[in-house]
């Protein structure tokens, strides 16, 4: 078997490891009191007026106690009066928390804040989570093969380790190599995941659903040391993911629906790469719209439920690897949106399939006179 799978220079890594600590959010401690918000999309602090992103807009709901449903509500708000509603809303609240402090992020190069925290140690910084990766990428000799870092300061880094090479049993053609994962982002802290990358078209996948993925928000003396004991567990197994046979024999052997081919086609779409026409040159769905056409069925007006019960004309395997090739090797998306729709395949990889739990019926077709 051969690995052609490119490994970042030593000097573009060190390139994008200066970019990531440039980009680390500025933390400042605030007074709940001390913000003043001006309308649904910005707030005035100490006299200066800043934009809220919407991850911001969440943190700061959230941690005033705002249920999901109300902040569903917040986000369709249209109207002004409803805006102004919402405003009178926090005001309430911040007199209500007057004693409460909060760690404020702030995106360093637009000045955006980008999001909230209760206490400091919820934000683990890129300097430290380089250390980390370094020390664990350098214990194993693993490669880094693809290293980025988003608007927001997310921080990335694939790795495989060399002439790690093993065979999917029973699927002839599907030869893997393995590594891991590893990001950082203000949402969900340090991230572990199995990486993989199939030999046959060197796609690379985050596996972030696996028994073997870890995730810490804080480098406290317990999370730090489950995630060692969940690295070692891979280490001893060369990072082949356990369940990952079984997985893929599911998704070989299921078709896809309708509802998952637009689940794809709505991200591919998201990368801002291909528009409505020339994202049907990945999937094949002016031939599932043809096909249900000869039934007189209409494909786009079928309902939520309708979708998941109808077939498309490709595996769920088949649709995976679409995704992860577009991620994987076009030139047209960033580094940040190749992780990003690396790791959407894995999220769908290790989903539950709509076809999946179909049964073969004993009895004939009803038919209709």
């Amino acid at each position: 078997m051969t690995n052609n799978f490119e490994v970042l220079a030593a000097t573009e890594y060190e390139k994008t490891k200066n970019v990531a600590i440039k980009a680390q959010p500025i933390s400042r401690p605030v007074k709940l009191t001390d913000i003043e918000m001006k309308n649904d999309s910005f707030i005035e602090y100490k006299g200066k007026r800043l934009q809220l992103d919407e991850n911001a807009k969440k943190d700061l709901f959230q941690l005033l106690g705002l249920s999901r449903g109300m902040l569903s509500q917040i986000e369709n708000y249209s109207s002004a009066k409803q805006k102004i509603k919402f405003v009178e809303w926090f005001r309430n609240e911040t007199a209500n928390n007057s004693t409460m402090t909060l760690l404020m992020l702030v995106n360093p190069k637009n000045k955006h804040v980008i999001g909230f925290k209760k206490r400091k140690h919820d934000l683990i910084s890129n300097v430290s989570f380089l250390d980390l990766a370094e020390n664990i990428i350098n214990r194993n000799n693993l490669e880094v093969n693809e290293m980025s870092v988003d608007d927001s300061g997310n921080v990335n880094i694939n790795t495989l380790l060399p002439e790690n090479y093993w065979s999917v049993n029973g699927i002839a053609g599907e030869d893997f190599i393995s590594g891991i994962s590893l990001t950082n982002s203000i949402n969900s802290g340090v991230q572990l995941s199995t990486y993989l990358g199939r030999l046959i078209c060197t796609n690379g996948m985050i596996a972030n659903k696996l028994e073997e993925s870890c995730q810490m928000k804080d480098l406290n003396h317990t999370t730090y040391n489950n995630f060692l004991d969940v690295v070692e567990a891979l280490e001893s197994r060369n990072f082949k993911p356990q369940s990952f046979d079984k997985h893929v024999f599911s998704a070989v052997n299921t078709r896809a629906s309708i509802h998952e081919m637009m689940r794809a086609r709505h991200l591919l779409l998201n990368t801002s790469v291909v528009n409505k026409h020339s994202v049907n040159e990945y999937l094949p769905i002016n031939h599932a719209e043809t096909e249900y056409k000869k039934l007189g069925i209409n494909m786009y007006k079928l309902s939520a439920k309708e979708k998941r019960n109808a077939e498309s004309p490709m595996s769920v395997w088949e649709l995976i690897n679409v995704i992860t090739d577009f991620a994987s090797h076009n030139n047209q998306i960033t580094d940040a949106q190749g992780h990003k729709l690396q790791s959407q395949s894995g999220e769908l990889f290790y989903g539950d399939y709509d076809m999946a739990n179909k049964v073969p019926s004993p009895f004939p077709a009803l038919i209709n006179n």
